[in-house]
């Protein structure tokens, strides 16, 4: 059963973190679609939180969305969220169903938008090397390889395979590291029947020299949700028991002034694409590699001018034990806190 998602969020500008009041309550979110609360709002008193966010509606089922602010502890972290090495993350609710669109996210308050949240989509997978799960997953290894997609993105917003059959690195031992077009489309779409689909809240932490950053050497975030751990370990002894299989997806925009970078440094298959180019090609299985985009001097490819606003787009993909890296350096202005898209018709 396909699922049709959608949350267009409020403004996100990667700035200091400002003390700003708001609910972490929404507005009403699916099946209905309704709109988003709004964020930010309220008087002096209470916790300090991120800038307002705004209500999401993006959140599954009868749930409400996610919008507000999130209020920040005393380490400094959002209360509810599990700190990461840099920064913190947090799973949000289970998008199940085929519910209405989405409603649209409420106005960002007295702060800065969503502070420094970005909001994204995990999808977990069963493991495909025991039968019954995904061919692409916990089945390959390899050193990394590039031209697995096109370096276009698709007018559904989604990575485009290259090619009608598997990947094969000719260079290292015909390593395969895919199957199918179709196999691997389901990496990014929702679908009951192969995935579980989840909301993923990142907050990146700023640096003294102005970037802001998230890391994590021990990236589980689906840990005791989705379809579970399926017995792998990450080798170690005692060993430890995590759930491996997943894809995460992003979407936000941002501002381009001038003088900025993008950072990935992870495993296993990671694209980024700006202004519907790709801009970082990590794909393949591989272990922790890393990519750096400067903006300026990849403006022409890239077709972006300075003072004009232009789509990042994220498609990550953890699909073997033992390890789980994940790493965002940036010091781009967002201008919005992410967007569930559509999923294309089938």
């Amino acid at each position: 059963m396909k699922r049709s998602v959608k949350w267009l969020s409020s403004v996100l500008v990667l700035s200091a973190l400002a003390p700003a009041c708001g609910d972490e309550d929404g507005g009403s979110g699916f099946p209905n679609g309704g709109s988003g609360g709004n964020g930010g709002n309220g008087g002096s008193a209470g916790q300090p939180v991120l800038p307002g966010t705004g209500g999401s509606g993006a959140d599954a089922g009868s749930n409400a969305g996610s919008g507000g602010g999130f209020p920040l502890g005393p380490d400094g972290i959002p209360v509810g969220f599990t700190k990461a090495d840099v920064g913190a993350w947090k799973l949000g609710s289970q998008i199940t169903g085929a519910g209405g669109s989405a409603g649209s996210g409420g106005s960002a308050g007295s702060g800065t938008g969503c502070g420094s949240v970005l909001t994204g989509v995990l999808r977990d997978f069963k493991r495909g090397d025991t039968g019954g799960g995904h061919p692409d997953f916990q089945t390959f290894e390899g050193d990394g390889l590039k031209g697995i997609v096109e370096t276009t993105l698709g007018e559904d917003q989604k990575p485009v395979y290259v090619g009608t059959g598997p990947h094969i690195d000719a260079a290292d031992g015909n390593q395969q590291h895919t199957t199918t077009p179709d196999n691997f489309r389901q990496w990014y779409i929702n679908n009951d029947s192969i995935n579980q689909t989840f909301l993923l809240h990142l907050f990146l932490v700023r640096q003294p020299d102005g970037k802001y950053t998230f890391e994590s050497n021990n990236f589980f975030p689906l840990d005791g949700a989705g379809f579970g751990d399926e017995g792998l370990d990450n080798g170690e002894n005692p060993p430890v028991l995590h759930n491996y299989l997943f894809t995460t997806e992003l979407h936000t925009t941002f501002k381009y002034k001038g003088g900025e970078t993008f950072r990935f440094e992870g495993d296993d298959d990671l694209w980024v694409f700006i202004n519907g180019k790709l801009a970082i090609d990590l794909g393949g299985m591989h272990s922790e590699l890393e990519e750096t985009i400067n903006l300026d001097t990849e403006a022409g490819r890239l077709g972006i001018t300075t003072g004009n606003v232009y789509p990042l787009e994220l498609f990550h993909a953890e699909r073997r034990r033992v390890h789980s890296h994940f790493r965002i350096d940036t010091n781009l202005e967002f201008v919005d806190c992410g967007t569930i898209i559509d999923d294309p018709p089938e």
